[in-house]
């Protein structure tokens, strides 16, 4: 996950904000978790889920800018089906949650973790080659249906909150940017998966000539 170089936004502020990958996002949530691990302290352990959450959403998104202004030009869809994959460690944290404090949330701090920082970094690969059109389109789609799942458990989180099922507690707060999110990614990747991606051809003295136009011989 070093650094790359990519066009900077033309705002000052936000060039300083995104000039480089935020580290600390990754460095404070673990150390939280260390210490709470250490110490027994169940909150410093869910501190570092909150900061991480915040952390792996701003990750995903640098990641996707950046894989979207390299030249020659990746495939950007595929880096988000990549990214959406490596998320789906997050449910185990329910999981974990049920576990006697502190040990279940210790135990699934780094289950979690492992996954998401997978996803980023097998996104963010140089010099992928080209995945087959149906193997690209089954995995985008894939993916597709990850997002279709978040947006169904968040729906129902919000369902069961407001019709007073099972005492389940008002969870809106997560949820509806949950399916927001997951409602734009989703989008974004079924019109990926539907256009295919082509990569581009090398800017090199013989494939612009293979490009050019042949015109039929004069007579």
């Amino acid at each position: 996950m070093k650094n790359e170089s990519f066009t900077p936004p033309p705002n000052r502020w936000m060039s300083y904000i995104w000039r480089d990958d935020r580290v600390e996002l990754v460095l404070i949530p673990v150390g939280l978790y260390l210490v709470g691990l250490f110490t027994r302290k169940a909150d410093l352990i869910g501190w570092a889920f909150g900061i991480w959450a915040l952390g792996f959403l701003v990750w995903c998104l640098w990641t996707t800018w950046r894989v979207s202004d390299r030249q020659p030009r990746n495939d950007v869809g595929r880096a988000v089906a990549t990214l959406v994959y490596g998320g789906l460690s997050w449910p185990l944290l329910i999981v974990a949650g049920a576990l006697p404090s502190p040990w279940g949330l210790a135990l699934g701090f780094p289950l979690v973790f492992a996954p998401n920082v997978w996803g980023i970094v097998a996104a963010r690969r140089w010099g992928l080659e080209p995945l087959p059109h149906g193997v690209r389109a089954l995995r985008l789609y894939g993916a597709v249906f990850v997002c279709a799942a978040w947006i169904a458990l968040s729906g129902l989180l919000v369902w069961a909150h407001h019709t007073g099922w099972n005492g389940v507690p008002d969870f809106d707060w997560l949820a509806w940017p949950v399916i927001v999110i997951n409602l734009i990614v989703g989008g974004y990747l079924l019109f990926s998966a539907s256009r295919g991606f082509s990569p581009p051809l090398p800017m090199t003295t013989e494939a612009i000539l293979a490009r050019a136009p042949r015109f039929p011989p004069s007579p």
